[in-house]
């Protein structure tokens, strides 16, 4: 499939994303942008508009470009764990629990204890019950 790209919501003229996962600037004559990592590991751009800065997740950005997501899910998804893959392919809107689940199930849970402690604490509070 051929890269497409698609305005940036809120960012429209100033900035695109592809299906790839990568961004355009205007600033820098609509070449791709660099990006770096958050302590998660997932990549992020700084797009700036009106003077103001803010980070944005690379895959929230493909995802909300070209997937859609009719049940209002609130988590994206990497379908194969690679945090590196932002291809719109390798992208699914998902709830939090079958984001944890689907990270439990393939091994990608970086620290057992976290993941625990967040399904405790949905438990608790009747979210979810897995």
């Amino acid at each position: 499939m051929l890269e497409k790209w698609k305005d940036i919501s809120g960012f429209e003229g100033l900035y695109k994303v592809s299906n790839y996962g990568n961004i355009k600037s205007v600033h820098l004559n609509w070449k791709n942008m660099k990006h770096g990592r958050n302590p998660k590991g997932y990549h992020i751009v700084i797009l700036s508009k009106n003077g103001i800065r803010h980070s944005y997740k690379i895959h929230r950005l493909v995802a909300q470009a070209f997937i859609p997501n009719p049940n209002h899910l609130p988590q994206v998804n990497h379908v194969n764990g690679n945090k590196d893959d932002n291809h719109w392919y390798n992208l699914e809107w998902c709830s939090c629990k079958d984001n944890i689940k689907h990270a439990w199930e393939n091994g990608l849970c970086e620290n057992v204890r976290e993941v625990a402690r967040k399904m405790a604490s949905l438990r608790k509070n009747n979210y979810i019950e897995l």
